[in-house]
């Protein structure tokens, strides 16, 4: 199975909660349950949640690496040691 594929896979079962080899007979066109389908069918209706959830956490993942990197720097022009003290 080439990355592509395999990155397919573990996506859908992910997002519909399947185990991947179900996520890969469903991306193949084979003949699934009835649950299997029920289950597409609500991933489907969650894509939009999913990817604004996704995006609320990367917003905070940057925020967080902003203020780490503004601190880091704020720190970095503060003087240390016997130079504070002087």
């Amino acid at each position: 199975m080439d990355s592509d594929t395999r990155r397919r896979v573990y996506l859908l079962a992910a997002v519909a909660d399947l185990h991947p080899e179900t996520a890969r007979a469903a991306l193949e066109g084979k003949p699934m349950s009835r649950k299997t389908r029920d289950a597409l069918r609500a991933a489907r209706a969650n894509v939009s949640t999913v990817r604004d959830e996704l995006g609320a956490v990367l917003d905070r993942l940057t925020a967080n690496e902003t203020a780490s990197t503004a601190g880091a720097a704020s720190s970095a022009s503060m003087p240390s040691g016997a130079a504070a003290l002087a």
